[in-house]
């Protein structure tokens, strides 16, 4: 089974090239929960490519009026008012009223899993279980 995925349209402040990262979504407790790993997804031109498997470690829920100056620059590494306009602008055409819209500071960290292909199946890693099990059939079904 397939894991849910989260897509970045860009890799603001970098962050996505460290071990941990944040992100900053319109609240949904369906679709983000705490402990649930997620693809990461980052767009490359007019696609999206696979970047790494992430887990969830803790999420706060806030409004934008409480978005902090500390929040914005780990984010997207640009001030608080930089980042409500870039947040607004990216939310421009749902007409949320951002006085009751509530937000979520996610924090994920990186798990080392699998890497997916298009088919929905994976490659395994080289020295992983599964990988030495389907050598070893290979190599069976050679002799």
């Amino acid at each position: 089974m397939s894991s849910p995925s989260i897509r970045f349209t860009y890799n603001w402040n970098n962050k996505l090239s460290g071990k941990a990262f944040t992100t900053i979504r319109l609240m949904d407790t369906k679709r983000f929960r705490v402990f649930e790993t997620y693809e990461i997804w980052l767009r490359s031109g007019k696609e999206f490519k696979f970047l790494c498997y992430a887990r969830i470690e803790n999420i706060r829920h806030f409004k934008l009026h409480n978005l902090s100056d500390f929040m914005a620059w780990i984010d997207t590494g640009y001030s608080l008012q930089e980042c409500t306009d870039i947040i607004m602008k990216m939310y421009k055409n749902k007409n949320i009223n951002w006085s009751t819209q509530y937000l979520s500071f996610i924090l994920l960290v990186k798990e080392t899993k699998p890497k997916p292909v298009i088919s929905g199946q994976y490659i395994p890693e080289k020295d992983s279980e599964i990988f030495l099990f389907m050598k070893q059939r290979i190599i069976e079904e050679s002799i």
